[in-house]
């Protein structure tokens, strides 16, 4: 670890928030959104329904709030054309549909618009409807028997859609559904489906396909993924993902974001481990507190004492951040850490001296990994010079299951071990046979000083 922060640079700074930024364009959206409004405004056969996947965090605002305003130059000059950006997160405590009839309502002002607000007044009844079907998982010609006044409202309201779209084109953008209720999640698409279905509405809602579909999962159970499959294909005609984001762009992300106390090798850490830009302004957000505001600030008082407690708060952050699980192993016992690294070394050397391609040899010590953990742990415990403790094993478990926490511990292997000679810790019995020294990376107090000042909750 070379880089050294410059702390009196940090009453400069502030915490990154989340709102997206409709000037930068550091992942290329610009070119996602005029596609996207490019085959939207193309597309005559209508209703059309769209899902842009994406996880939590990784930009489905940003690229919505490009595509609005592309909208929006559009919607000036044609009195027929309206876009509306819904976050349905905010209405989720009062009702959610409603509220999209409400805005649907007030955008596109016509002659009709007063009765189709009275009718609007009939999704109630279909909510109702909904909200019985789902707890007691009545199918549709079930609840016909038993509601039909809902489904006179559905109807009703279904051609009121109509009339007041005659002539018109109206895009819908739906953001922040994945944040929802499975419920709300559930009703909004089910919305889509059958009321928000008729000529003139394209339908765009961004959210986590993995999300949408456990909710579908959590409704029946029994559901097996092909059925899963048909449901969402029936309301969405074309899917999409974001656009993947490389090494270079995550690279650009964090330059653009220009966090002073941040060196090259903790951005190449943070953005090698995770692409999410929520993500990464968390971690920068956690360092920055740890640096700026915990109490290990009155730690860092010598290039010494940052040395020292710097690269372990940058790699906590991430563990806390991206990993809890193996966080929370890790927090019964500090000094595990040190152990899970050492351990994890002991393979990557001696495997090492075959001189294999870096990724190639990553993935042997994830398999070799997996194979001495899970079965027989004797192997390599061996040839270390002291015994791994039960919380290391745990942590050790934890990662086998997951390669991009392997990866992450691998790596920093190299951030903390830049200054280490791992040839002299290589030994040799008098048997012949070799074994490897116990490598301290980190020092265990500053780990646990770190832990207790950035907590997991």
């Amino acid at each position: 670890m070379s880089f050294i922060p410059d702390l009196k640079r940090l009453e400069d700074f502030e915490f990154f928030h989340d709102e997206p930024d409709p000037i930068s364009d550091v992942f290329g959206y610009h070119y996602f959104s005029e596609s996207l409004v490019n085959a939207i405004l193309k597309q005559k056969d209508t209703p059309f329904s769209i899902l842009i996947h994406g996880e939590w965090g990784s930009g489905k605002t940003s690229a919505l709030v490009r595509s609005e305003s592309n909208f929006k130059e559009l919607e000036k000059n044609d009195e027929n054309f309206h876009v509306i950006l819904f976050e349905v997160w905010k209405y989720e405590r009062v009702d959610p549909v409603a509220s999209l009839l409400e805005e649907i309502k007030n955008k596109v002002i016509g002659e009709n618009s007063t009765r189709f607000a009275e009718v609007a007044k009939n999704v109630g009844l279909l909510l109702f409807d909904m909200a019985i079907r789902a707890h007691t998982n009545m199918t549709l010609d079930d609840a016909k028997k038993y509601f039909e006044d809902s489904l006179k409202g559905i109807r009703n309201l279904r051609k009121e859609t109509e009339i007041l779209m005659e002539n018109k084109k109206l895009v819908i953008l739906f953001d922040d559904l994945d944040r929802c209720s499975f419920e709300t999640m559930l009703e909004l698409t089910e919305a889509i489906r059958l009321f928000l279905s008729v000529k003139g509405i394209i339908c765009v809602v961004a959210a986590d396909n993995n999300r949408l579909r456990a909710a579908w999962k959590n409704k029946y159970p029994s559901a097996n993924e092909i059925e899963i499959d048909e449901y969402f294909d029936k309301i969405f005609q074309l899917k999409l993902a974001l656009p993947s984001k490389d090494l270079n762009l995550m690279s650009n992300f964090i330059a653009h974001l220009d966090p002073s106390y941040i060196g090259d090798s903790e951005k190449n850490l943070i953005y090698s481990s995770t692409s999410n830009p929520r993500k990464i302004k968390q971690i920068l957000n956690l360092i920055f507190y740890g640096l700026k505001y915990s109490k290990l600030k009155e730690k860092l008082t010598s290039e010494d004492k940052i040395k020292l407690y710097y690269p372990v708060i940058v790699a906590w952050s991430i563990v806390r951040i991206l990993y809890p699980r193996f966080g929370n192993s890790i927090k019964n016992d500090t000094s595990s850490f040190n152990e899970v690294l050492d351990f994890i070394s002991i393979i990557k050397e001696i495997e090492g001296r075959h001189h294999k391609s870096p990724k190639k040899l990553a993935r042997i010590v994830f398999n070799l990994l997996g194979e001495h953990t899970d079965s027989d742990s004797n192997h390599y415990i061996n040839i270390k010079s002291s015994e791994v403790s039960m919380w290391t094993l745990k942590s050790l478990k934890i990662i086998i299951e997951d390669f991009d926490l392997f990866l992450f511990c691998y790596r920093l292997i190299d951030y903390f071990g830049s200054s280490i000679d791992f040839k002299t810790a290589r030994k040799t019995m008098p048997s012949g046979r070799e074994y490897l020294t116990t490598i301290n990376f980190i020092d265990n107090e500053v780990v646990d000083e770190v832990i207790k000042q950035i907590s997991l909750f």
